[in-house]
């Protein structure tokens, strides 16, 4: 990525008050200087993050405008951008243009440091402060009272929110654990979806004439046909080192699509064109938020090591098991002939939606407790050889999109609900082509394992939303790159 582009990264999330947008961009240390601030590390994301939420809940978020590249030279990039916020207790309204130069090594903003640049101190304090305020905005005594004053309300929100944010606590142990099972059972694997059943290529086409205007947003804005990577799966993760669970045992199957060339800002800085969406072939998601990954971490613990199940936990895990059961249950002929879902809400633009992918020909015979003896132990990788390579036929399907309604029929919060149809009914978008093709060989098996699906590889304009999105942005980015590193 070019130092322009995380910088325009960098903006973008600001404009999007995506306080996690912005923390990609920033290296661990980085150091960052203005009118009141003087910082480093941890300080400038929590101030970052600050300004991007309503604290304290009365005061709004600062708004940004406009930014604009100026020059770029190397490491160093200059730019400038406006702000907009009501301050202090009056609220006064203030807006200015900020001037920021930032240096950049290793595709990250090491240094940032901003200033004025259409309007002196003398200004800025008269309208943020108040005309008193602006006779003393250039003494010493005046630039040491504004500094004091950020620090303290800078290190009363580090200390009311950062520290006391409970999911930030759970996404740090859920990944802590994470990454000791992709240590202990394969370093370079991915830890769910870890066994593919075939990486493809394919186009999607965007409807030429879409009825509702709230679908014509980012990858749909326009009738466009994107080539596309899609790549099928088992959900589970590897059963040990190298070790797979067979297709034969029940599992989720997972379906990964790749967009490339698309253009824009991307929320994840390490893919600069592609867009991706992940899903699976169950309605709804197993958990009902972040908390939920240390009560499942703690049941999969006491299976594995044969122990005794608290009473308590595997009553509050009964939902989750009941899921999981279900999704489990589902005997699949071939993963090119079934329903597929996000399970997890979406922006789509202004709006929240969820979506699905939905082939032509939908397998409609389910094939009840078959001999696992009768059935390979890779049939499902085997049944799309089969279809694509051997028959040389290729597979249709159809991208819709669901609608928020409400909180009581389409919760943003509670992934485990199911967004019914009759609620929200689907809304095709898009229609997937996947041609006869040969793709069972070493050469895409590498490709395969190199590629990397997240939901934030994506614009802005169709990134997750929801608690248990934002806990497995951070899980996600860290496992990926602790694959990639291994």
């Amino acid at each position: 990525m070019s130092n322009e582009s995380i910088v325009k990264k960098f903006f973008t999330s600001y404009q999007l008050h995506d306080y996690l947008g912005m923390h990609n961009c920033l290296d661990q240390n980085v150091k960052f200087s203005d009118f009141a601030f003087d910082i480093s590390g941890d300080e400038v994301k929590a101030m970052w993050r600050w300004f991007c939420m309503r604290y304290p809940p009365r005061e709004l978020p600062i708004e940004v405008p406009a930014f604009e590249i100026i020059k770029s030279e190397g490491e160093v990039i200059l730019a400038k951008y406006r702000v907009v916020y009501l301050y202090g207790d009056d609220q006064r309204p203030v807006d200015y243009w900020i001037r920021a130069r930032f240096v950049i090594k290793n595709d990250k903003i090491v240094e940032q440091k901003d200033s004025f640049k259409d309007i002196s101190s003398i200004e800025f304090a008269k309208m943020a402060f108040g005309f008193p305020a602006s006779i003393l905005a250039y003494t010493p005594l005046f630039q040491w009272i504004v500094k004091k004053a950020a620090a303290k309300k800078l290190n009363q929100f580090m200390t009311e929110v950062v520290l006391k944010d409970p999911q930030a606590a759970i996404t740090d142990a859920v990944l802590a654990n994470s990454l000791k099972e992709q240590e202990h059972k394969g370093p370079n694997l991915r830890q769910v979806h870890s066994k593919s059943h075939g990486l493809v290529s394919g186009k999607f086409i965007v409807e030429e004439y879409l009825s509702d205007e709230r679908c014509k947003v980012g990858v749909f804005a326009t009738p466009k046909e994107y080539k596309i990577w899609v790549r099928f799966s088992n959900g589970s993760s590897p059963k040990a080192l190298g070790i797979f669970k067979p297709d034969t045992e029940g599992d989720a199957r997972g379906m990964a699509i790749k967009l490339k060339n698309v253009e824009g800002n991307k929320v994840a800085s390490d893919e600069e064109d592609t867009q991706d969406f992940t899903l699976i072939n169950h309605h709804v998601f197993f958990l009902p938020d972040v908390a939920g990954y240390i009560d499942f971490g703690e049941f999969r613990k006491a299976m594995e090591g044969g122990e005794k199940l608290d009473p308590v936990l595997a009553q509050k895990l009964a939902p989750t098991l009941a899921i999981l059961k279900e999704m489990s249950s589902k005997v699949i002929g071939n993963p090119l002939s079934i329903q597929y879902w996000s399970t997890t809400p979406y922006k789509l633009g202004s709006n929240f939606i969820k979506f699905s992918v939905k082939p032509h020909d939908l397998e409609t015979v389910t094939i009840t407790n078959p001999d696992p003896d009768s059935r390979s132990q890779n049939y499902l990788r085997e049944a799309i050889v089969s279809h694509l390579t051997n028959e040389r036929k290729e597979i249709v399907l159809d991208f819709l999109v669901q609608f928020f309604v409400d909180e009581s029929k389409t919760p943003i919060e509670n992934p485990m609900k199911e967004w019914t149809q009759e609620d929200s009914p689907f809304i095709k978008i898009a229609t997937i082509i996947i041609p006869a093709q040969e793709f069972d060989n070493d050469e895409r098996k590498q490709l395969d394992a190199s590629l990397s699906f997240t939901p934030w590889h994506t614009l802005p304009e169709h990134q997750p939303v929801g608690s248990v999105n934002l806990a497995r942005r951070k899980i996600y980015q860290e496992i990926a790159k602790a694959r990639r590193e291994a």
